[in-house]
């Protein structure tokens, strides 16, 4: 479905992901976006009494939140296709 600008709207969009049902979801289309959080002592990981015990980054990977009516220029339609016969 397109909106007032002519624009597909993303809760049409096969990659457009909401298990909730509400207004706001995940865009799937491309890999997620890593994020570094901060940095943690190396403790977890190795001995840190140890010499060049380091920090380790914290990194977790999000895919984008959207809301339904947003849209993109990538937009594939979520409508079962029909075969020509």
């Amino acid at each position: 479905m397109k909106d007032a600008i002519g624009m597909n709207k993303c809760e049409t969009c096969r990659f457009w992901h909401n298990p909730t049902k509400g207004q706001i979801g995940a865009c799937i289309r491309n890999p997620p976006t890593p994020f570094i959080l901060g940095m943690q002592p190396a403790s977890t990981l190795v001995d840190p009494t140890k010499a060049g015990a380091q920090m380790q980054p914290i990194i977790r990977a999000y895919f984008p939140l959207i809301a339904g009516f947003e849209g993109c220029g990538q937009h594939e339609s979520s409508a079962p296709q029909q075969k020509l016969s």
